[in-house]
């Protein structure tokens, strides 16, 4: 039907142009339409027409990459799940009396005895009780699978248990203090002590691989990085020492020593994904977190 009008130029203001105007409308619009109907007409928002055309852009490509839907918000309950009793803990900062295993065992240390509690049953079981009662336990570390622990004690030794069985395999006793660290690297066992010395000690073997000396207080942190090559040190001293346990000379010195805390450093946190990044954190009159 509209062929005809197929020759008329854009421009056109002859009455032919007219026709073709009104053909066409009453093809789309079933009548005539008004000059004042615009179809399919950019129309620009108040505020947007007062923007720049970089801003109207960087308005605009923030709409687009604005995300669709609300993160979901994580709720974190102010109250424990659960509390559990711990009579005879010792009131003293600088010891280290808890520990989480691998195989979901919580080891406590109160008084002079150590006791597993299984959250999933609930049910408690004695691992460690001294002959002596002044005998307390100060430290407690399980080994990375979690199937051993070692427990320092306030007479200097370190004991070596199987989980499992409660049996003990092993007991060392290479300080002459008493050893509020210790820390797991493979078979070698870790363990600081008031004595301001830390002993490496193969369980396998039962040999000291080695002694590092270099904290002037009592070592309260230890902490081995997870690929094992370096051990962190903490101690009452404000000290963080980095110790390379390849360094096989009778004396080691620390790799890097580091005095920027201004209390007691024994917090001490490897990260698990990046095994070269350190956390430390320090005591009362520090209180700080320091990434290494």
């Amino acid at each position: 039907m509209m062929e005809q009008f197929d020759n008329i130029e854009k421009g056109d203001t002859t009455p032919a142009r007219e026709i073709y105007k009104e053909k066409l409308s009453e093809a789309l619009f079933g009548g005539k339409m008004s000059p004042s109907k615009r179809v399919l007409q950019f129309s620009p928002s108040k505020d947007a027409s007062r923007m720049s055309p970089v801003k109207l852009l960087s308005s605009s490509l923030k709409e687009d990459l604005s995300p669709k839907t609300k993160t979901p918000v994580r709720n974190i309950p102010k109250t424990p799940s659960k509390v559990l009793d711990a009579p005879d803990i010792v009131d003293d900062f600088y010891l280290n009396l808890l520990d989480w295993g691998a195989t979901n065992k919580i080891a406590i240390g109160l008084d002079a005895n150590v006791y597993l509690y299984d959250p999933i049953t609930a049910q408690s079981v004695t691992l460690h009780e001294s002959e002596d009662t002044n005998n307390m336990v100060t430290s407690v570390s399980f080994s990375k699978s979690g199937d051993q622990m070692a427990v320092g004690t306030d007479f200097n030794e370190v004991l070596i248990y199987d989980v499992a069985t409660g049996a003990k395999i092993a007991e060392f006793e290479h300080h002459e203090s008493r050893v509020g660290s210790i820390d797991w690297n493979g078979s070698i066992v870790s363990s600081g002590s008031r004595d301001c010395s830390i002993a490496n000690v193969d369980i396998r073997s039962g040999s000291l691989i080695s002694r590092f000396e270099s904290h002037t207080q009592e070592v309260c942190g230890l902490k081995w990085s997870p690929d094992g090559t370096t051990l962190a040190s903490g101690a009452n001293d404000n000290i963080l020492n980095l110790w390379d346990l390849q360094r096989s000379t009778s004396a080691p010195k620390p790799k890097f020593s580091f005095s920027h805390h201004q209390a007691a450093v024994k917090a001490l946190a490897w990260c698990p994904w990046k095994p070269n990044l350190l956390a430390s954190g320090g005591g009362t009159n520090d209180r700080h977190i320091r990434f290494w």
